[in-house]
């Protein structure tokens, strides 16, 4: 080796040991985002993802509140896997690295909790409750597909389950945090033109989402829910100090008004756990 050789491999290895060392000592220090990130919803956001514009007037109620009343199953953006990334090349077995990639907005738990969310994530498929027949639980199950509005309930109906939200200005029962539900137990107010949903009392048995996010029974649940012309904007943010670092909100999620007269919600169909899968890969949630 000849000595400039030697000069320039000794000087890149002491790089590498001083880069080692920074990164050593930033763990130490905790992680920090490297900006203020802007939740979904904001303007600034909003401009960036160029949501859609209502073409016609927004609908309002007698009392001047916006009406939600709609069946909502149009255009689903949802918090969850896009399918439409996948490709049959794809190296790993369940084929979501192209989904785990795109999912940017990711929940921030504190550190000595990670290694658990890695462990559920990729750990056999039953231990997702989705592959159980067991509820998917609320954020997890995403907008309803149904809105039914009076002058003090609004009703969400989804394809397996219902939720009656309270709207009459009712206070907090101060029980409702040591209930253990899948859905929670919601109660919502008006700001303006968005409906806020505040629902506590969750067991611990449900995901966020597919990638092994979990929570503790403790979760608090905000969704904000809107209207503009035959739009549905809807959004969620989870607060879980025990396991996050900070609160967690998901990207503004869009339904369009169905304006089919013959739709119906039909019975879910009978639920078969882990359908044929384990057989052929026990870890493939493909």
């Amino acid at each position: 080796m000849s000595k400039a050789t030697w000069l320039s491999t000794g000087a890149t290895l002491g790089a590498l040991i001083a880069l080692a060392a920074g990164a050593a000592a930033t763990a130490q220090e905790g992680y920090k985002p490297p900006a203020k990130r802007l939740p979904p919803g904001t303007a600034a956001v909003e401009s960036t993802l160029k949501m859609p514009q209502a073409a016609v007037p927004t609908p309002r109620r007698p009392d001047g509140k916006i009406d939600l009343t709609g069946v909502w199953t149009g255009n689903p953006t949802w918090g969850a896997p896009v399918h439409e990334l996948r490709h049959p090349g794809t190296l790993e077995s369940d084929q979501m690295v192209a989904q785990r990639g795109a999912g940017w907005n990711k929940p921030l738990y504190k550190p000595e909790f990670w290694s658990k969310v890695r462990e559920l994530d990729y750990s056999r498929i039953d231990a997702d409750p989705g592959y159980n027949c067991a509820p998917g639980g609320v954020p997890r199950a995403g907008p309803p597909v149904r809105i039914i509005q009076n002058d003090k309930d609004v009703v969400f109906l989804y394809n397996d389950f219902v939720r009656v939200i309270p709207t009459d200005g009712r206070q907090r029962d101060p029980t409702d945090n040591d209930q253990s539900t899948y859905y929670g137990l919601p109660l919502g107010k008006w700001e303006g033109d968005t409906l806020v949903i505040e629902s506590i009392g969750f067991n611990d048995r449900t995901w966020l989402q597919f990638q092994g996010y979990y929570h503790t029974d403790l979760m608090k649940v905000t969704e904000r829910v809107t209207r503009k012309g035959n739009i549905l904007y809807y959004t969620w943010t989870v607060d879980d100090p025990d396991v996050l670092a900070e609160p967690w909100t998901q990207d503004t999620q869009i339904k369009v008004l169905n304006t089919d007269p013959n739709f119906r919600i039909n019975e879910p169909a009978e639920c078969d756990p882990l359908p044929g899968i384990p057989e052929v890969d026990p870890y493939n949630r493909g």
